[in-house]
């Protein structure tokens, strides 16, 4: 089966935040290193496979935001990790941080 591939509706840009989920019954914690209106890529040295649905409990500040997405893909080395598509519609917050992250970074 060959990949398809997609080119991003909207732009990710770098954040560092605490992610923690499921993966094979364990709860990992990552970092999401960039975030987007549809999608977040987490660095992992275990990623899961692509087309596996993930529920994420993400940190912000003292908040922890609850979001669905699935694994669209995945890599290793030099840049251990995987993107997240979101299933649902992005929290309200992460728009917040979304729009704050594009100020910084034009």
């Amino acid at each position: 089966m060959i990949p398809e591939f997609r080119t991003r509706a909207t732009p990710r840009l770098p954040v560092s935040l605490s992610v923690t989920y499921s993966n094979e019954g364990e709860m990992v914690r990552d970092v999401v290193s960039n975030l987007g209106g549809g999608g977040l890529f987490i660095r992992t040295t275990r990623p899961l496979p692509i087309g596996t649905p993930i529920e994420m409990a993400i940190q912000l500040g003292d908040e922890t935001l609850k979001q669905k997405g699935r694994i669209t893909w995945a890599r290793g080395l030099p840049i251990d990790g995987m993107g997240v598509r979101f299933d649902d519609p992005i929290d309200p917050r992460l728009t917040a941080l979304v729009a704050a992250k594009k100020t910084e970074n034009p």
